[in-house]
């Protein structure tokens, strides 16, 4: 089981390659960022950084869950995804 620290170091790393990369830019596929307004783990600072670096990107967010929407709300979780998914693939976004 990953602890709060392990999970903050991944945080960082992945921050840091997202700032040492090219931000996402190079990327030009469809992006899904799935957030929660109340998670510990994912400030607003580094949730905007994240926005930023896929700014074509969409974004759910859910409310109230903080870092568990998919273990609270499954079958919301699982519908924001695969409806997503079935547009992206359609062209439909």
């Amino acid at each position: 089981t990953l602890g709060r620290e392990d999970i903050v170091s991944r945080l960082v790393l992945a921050s840091e390659f997202l700032e040492s990369r090219d931000g996402g830019a190079a990327w030009t596929g469809p992006v899904l960022l799935v957030e929660a307004d109340d998670d510990p783990l994912m400030p607003d600072a580094t949730r905007a950084g994240v926005r930023r670096a896929f700014p074509g990107a969409d974004t759910h967010t859910f409310t109230g869950t903080g870092h568990a929407a998919a273990i609270l709300d499954p079958a919301a979780y699982a519908r924001v995804i695969g409806d997503w998914v079935l547009a992206a693939h359609d062209g439909v976004r």
